[in-house]
């Protein structure tokens, strides 16, 4: 039988939904993109305590959710994303943000896998934060094992971490973004 070939498709996507969660992302790691850390500091203390220390535990990990950015409608600003995530059920936020429910290649599958047991059963195992710290090791060798714990601890609290990341995204855009969005 003869192999279909298929080209690469290339699409480009617009909106200041990306530039919403990318832009903290930048502000994450600011050295790395060449924004003076101390800009990004000012920045991030703006968010409210709360708000901003939920982002410092997870947002290193979870990163941008490119893929979900994707299937949101047009006009893809950052107001309409946080209405879309808001209509996601607090509990379900995570999973549908990160698209965790979703089939993934082998390597991503496991660390999906994990997540949804955490979420379903609101507890994490000492195993589940050695695979995370090894996978984020290859990426990020400075992730330390605290970080990878917080991060789960709110992983095993999938409500209080949905109403959160809403509450701190939200907090993010009125603090900062809602300005700079005018200027993209």
């Amino acid at each position: 039988m003869a192999s279909k070939n298929t080209s690469p498709k290339i699409t480009w996507d617009f909106g200041t939904a990306y530039e919403l969660f990318v832009s903290l992302h930048v502000l994450d790691e600011p050295q790395y993109f060449g924004i003076r850390p101390s800009y990004a500091a000012g920045v991030r203390s703006r968010i409210p305590a709360v708000e901003r220390k939920l982002l410092e535990e997870v947002y290193p990990i979870i990163g941008v959710p490119l893929k979900w950015l994707s299937t949101l409608p047009e006009p893809k600003d950052a107001i309409s994303a946080l209405w879309a995530l808001k209509q996601i059920p607090p509990a379900e936020r995570m999973i549908k943000l990160y698209r965790l429910d979703e089939l993934q290649d082998e390597k991503h599958q496991k660390f999906n896998d994990i997540l949804l047991r955490i979420v379903d059963e609101r507890k994490w195992k000492a195993e589940d934060a050695e695979f995370f710290l090894k996978h984020f090791h290859k990426k990020h060798g400075s992730m330390k094992r605290d970080a990878i714990e917080n991060f789960l601890n709110w992983c095993s609290k999938p409500e209080e971490f949905g109403e959160g990341f809403l509450s701190a995204m939200q907090a993010y855009y009125q603090a900062f973004f809602e300005e700079e969005e005018k200027r993209v």
